[in-house]
């Protein structure tokens, strides 16, 4: 089987309602992503815990390690990227949007960013142009990886820490 296809997002803004980072798709700069809220959480925590601290529909998903793959959305009601196994939460898809309002834990590629806005923007194409990459690895036989971290300073000066 082919190497997985990896996917990073480095969150590196956060904010009290949306966190930005940005995205490398097999270790190439890809672009942007908005979500919700850097609450802390960690992959690894307990569930409860997880649990605990999490603001439904308001909050960004865990750092850690996931798989992804497409699979059918009755929300949307198309085929669409998933992100399997995230602790506390489900039905974690890629999709477009611009802004926290646009999201409910889901992640919001974009093309470009603006810091002061906590906004990404260009959603669409970039979507489609990540969809096109995730196509071809998938039809390679290659499996798909997000990876979650954070730039620990900038978080730390957000909470204040």
């Amino acid at each position: 089987m082919a190497a997985a296809l990896l996917l990073h997002l480095h969150r590196d803004v956060f904010g009290a309602d949306a966190t930005l980072g940005r995205l490398l798709v097999g270790g190439e700069s890809f672009g942007f992503v908005c979500e919700d809220e850097d609450r802390g959480l960690e992959q690894t925590m307990p569930l409860d815990e997880i649990k605990r601290l999490k603001v439904l529909s308001e909050t960004a998903i865990p750092r850690g390690t996931y798989k992804v793959s497409k699979t059918w959305s009755p929300k949307y009601r198309r085929d669409m990227y998933l992100v399997h196994d995230v602790p506390g939460f489900a039905g974690i898809r890629i999709h477009s949007g611009n802004t926290e309002d646009h999201t409910a834990g889901c992640l919001l590629p974009g093309l470009t960013r603006d810091t002061d806005k906590m906004a990404v923007y260009s959603s669409r194409k970039a979507v489609a142009a990540l969809e096109a990459i995730l196509d071809e690895a998938t039809a390679a036989g290659r499996g798909i990886v997000l990876v979650i971290t954070r730039d620990m300073d900038a978080y730390r000066a957000y909470r204040g820490a």
